[in-house]
């Protein structure tokens, strides 16, 4: 079987094998659930101001969320090159990765990810504009302290 190309990228997390955090606070709020500035400094890293940041993390929960509901769970083969990657990244064997006190952190991430490229591909192949289907999701379930 032939992995699709889509759910062969490489992941970019914000993996810095040691998880660390000097200030955690809240920034927002989807169905009661907070969305903290951890939660987005993945997405700032990259170059996003706080806003835009809180829009993506706000989006990666809705499908999480979703993918949850949907109990989708990524194949074992999808997860595997995702740490071979994430290893060959870091320049360290995978049973190196595997022993780091992070790496349920890391698995989760990554199992979360994963999910989220599934879930958008479904909703992308059956017709629906992922833009307005976020947009409906989001409407009046969400709290955004950035605005």
């Amino acid at each position: 079987m032939t992995i699709p190309r889509f759910f062969t990228f490489p992941l970019i997390l914000f993996l810095s094998l040691s998880c660390n955090s000097q200030s955690n606070f809240i920034v927002g709020i989807f169905d009661d659930e907070p969305i903290t500035y951890e939660d987005i400094s993945e997405y700032t890293k990259i170059g996003n101001n706080s806003k835009v940041a809180f829009n993506l993390a706000l989006n990666d929960l809705i499908l999480l969320k979703k993918a949850n509901e949907m109990k989708i769970t990524p194949d074992e083969k999808l997860v595997e090159i995702n740490l071979k990657n994430i290893a060959e990244k870091n320049n360290i064997e995978i049973n190196l990765l595997k022993k780091n006190p992070d790496f349920p952190i890391i698995f989760q991430k990554i199992l979360d990810k994963l999910k989220i490229a599934i879930v958008t591909k479904l909703i992308i192949d059956s017709n629906n504009n992922l833009d307005v289907w976020l947009t409906n999701e989001k409407k009046d379930r969400y709290i955004n302290f950035f605005e």
